[in-house]
């Protein structure tokens, strides 16, 4: 597959580019970034790529620094009238997380149709799941991703839309039914599988029947200023190796978010009722009610974002979770930015208190 996809890539490519040396002289005042740009714009489908290349700095004892490529991928998308096609394969030199199947796989695949009288558009495939804030802008992550409720993938059907009454009111919508789970999030699980913090790490363990809806309207109050508040929910089964009775999962969300000029602030609350996993937080006593928060504050100056990320999880009361995350991204060139992390995160569990992870995490970023 990875072969096919770098041979269907060097001949279009190479295309591309013969049919680019045809234009003559004009091209030659071009700049190097132009050329690109023309070239890429030339493909009979939309191309994008990059590579995430991440150094960690433990401050921790029991941690080792490591260099590594964090992974590289494509998209590929086209459209013809109201259909279309997107796929985006990841890629890198060692499975991302212990239950991975490969070091390669498709992060997103689906076909779409912008379905008349405004209606939105429908996708059926793989896609990511929409419950609350979609992201929080890091590339380190935060309790809720490492839970499987961020940037989870699932395979099923997705009705979205952004709907605009006037310049001051639009309202975003989605609705989505997931057969079954994608088992390609970014959820933490230990080499053994022992303790996986989402229902996929468990084996051959999946989430069914997975419904999620969102509704969240923006108000923009002046040129500068917008609030946008959201509310969703997902109902799923958890589907346990080797247990005949399904659980049933409940998550509610409450979002919320206002931009002025340059600075974005945002807070996320989360409440989960059921269990998705077996032997987390603790082995043998999975909780039963989970609450998250995730809030945090964006502020972009010319050519650097500062960031402060904030999430927590609560598990049955039981064992809690804290984690702070002050970050800075310069974006050296369009195509290249250079991140700083910090991470602090400690567990309070019984009898213990100790850090999940401390420390600095350098990310160069190379795009197109």
């Amino acid at each position: 597959m990875k072969r096919f996809l770098m041979v269907s890539f060097c001949l279009a490519a190479c295309a591309a580019a013969a049919r680019a040396d045809e234009e003559g002289s004009q091209d030659k005042a071009k700049t190097l970034d132009e050329k690109f740009e023309d070239l890429r714009k030339s493909l009979p489908f939309d191309l994008h790529g990059g590579a995430y290349l991440w150094h960690y700095q433990p401050f921790l004892e029991t941690g080792k620094p490591d260099t590594s490529l964090y992974y590289a991928w494509l998209s590929f998308g086209a459209s013809f009238d109201d259909f279309g096609f997107y796929f985006e394969p990841h890629f890198r030199d060692t499975p991302l997380r212990p239950f991975f199947n490969s070091d390669f796989w498709v992060q997103e695949i689906y076909a779409s149709w912008k379905v008349p009288q405004g209606l939105g558009t429908l996708k059926a495939g793989k896609e990511y799941s929409r419950l609350g804030k979609f992201w929080d802008g890091s590339f380190y992550g935060n309790l809720p991703y490492f839970d499987g409720l961020k940037l989870d993938p699932d395979l099923g059907i997705s009705l979205e839309n952004t709907v605009k009454s006037g310049d001051a009111f639009s309202v975003e919508y989605s609705a989505q039914y997931f057969v079954n789970d994608g088992r390609t999030n970014g959820s933490l699980a230990d080499a053994a599988l022992t303790q996986p913090r989402d229902t996929i790490g468990d084996g051959a363990s999946r989430q069914r029947n997975s419904f999620v809806g969102r509704v969240a309207p923006t108000l923009k109050l002046s040129d500068d200023l917008s609030v946008t508040a959201g509310l969703s929910g997902q109902s799923f089964q958890a589907d346990f190796t080797g247990i005949n009775r399904n659980r049933r999962v409940n998550r509610g969300d409450l979002e919320i978010s206002a931009r002025w000029q340059a600075l974005e602030i945002f807070a996320e609350m989360c409440w989960q009722s059921g269990r998705h996993v077996l032997n987390y937080p603790l082995a043998g006593i999975p909780s039963d009610h989970n609450h998250y928060v995730m809030a945090g504050l964006i502020y972009t100056w010319n050519t650097l974002t500062f960031r402060y990320n904030y999430s927590s999880a609560d598990y049955d009361n039981r064992v809690r979770e804290q984690f702070h995350m002050p970050a800075a991204v310069w974006a050296a060139h369009k195509h290249l930015s250079l991140w700083l992390e910090y991470v602090y995160w400690r567990q309070q569990a019984p009898g213990k208190d100790a850090f999940m992870d401390r420390s600095l995490n350098i990310v160069v970023d190379v795009h197109f």
